[in-house]
């Protein structure tokens, strides 16, 4: 399935987000801002506006963190592929890039979004354009992501990143190797290790003093 499209980036992007800016980023999606406009009349002044984010987007976005998704994986999100009861997202290997099924375990989050959104067939999507009703297409996401991730103080961010973000979370804190490549799907170990698992400023600092004890 497609992935991130490649939207433009004029901003250096951010290589792996902290838990912070993972949180910021959500309530950027999910709160209303202010924008300030300029009044045309014979004096002009400047007063804010209240705007809001478009509302799928704090869902695609939790979802995407929540889960490790690919971003065409959560746009093609089926009602019927999530199971409240047995608290899973079961994906057939047909959609999926790397063409094995995943069964993702629902976080205690993820449930409760699910549980407050009203659920259609099996056979609809969770995220529907509200203006054609139909499945929406990744280009139709980019100018509100890229507005949130601005207004969190992420500009450049792209979506690919939460999935690099997530699987460095996870084993930072100390979930196996295996178990974070069954989530996010990937299809070999040393993929996941060379391309989304990034270092942290901290990681380095903890493998520094553990040298710095070998002595000289």
């Amino acid at each position: 399935m497609e992935d991130c499209p490649n939207w433009e980036i004029d901003e250096p992007e951010p290589d792996v987000l902290s838990r912070a800016e993972i949180a910021r980023l959500l309530a950027a999606c999910r709160d209303p801002y202010h924008k300030s406009l300029e009044r045309k009349a014979r004096r002009p002044t400047e007063w804010k506006q209240e705007f809001r984010p478009p509302e799928y987007l704090y869902g695609v976005v939790l979802v995407a963190v929540h889960t490790l998704l690919r971003l065409g994986n959560v746009l093609g999100l089926k009602w019927g592929s999530v199971d409240l009861e047995e608290g899973k997202i079961v994906i057939g290997g047909e959609e999926v890039k790397t063409k094995r099924a995943l069964e993702i375990p629902l976080t205690a989050t993820l449930r409760d979004y699910f549980a407050g959104r009203e659920r259609g067939a099996p056979a609809a999507y969770v995220f529907v354009n509200p203006e054609t009703g139909d499945r929406f297409a990744p280009d139709a996401l980019k100018r509100s992501f890229r507005s949130a991730a601005t207004r969190a103080g992420l500009p450049g961010l792209r979506f690919h990143t939460l999935r690099k973000s997530g699987a460095t979370i996870l084993l930072e804190s100390g979930v196996p190797l295996h178990v974070v490549q069954r989530i996010g799907g990937w299809k070999k170990p040393d993929v996941l290790l060379r391309f989304y698992a990034s270092a942290t400023t901290k990681e380095k600092a903890k493998a520094i003093k553990v040298l710095d004890r070998l002595g000289g």
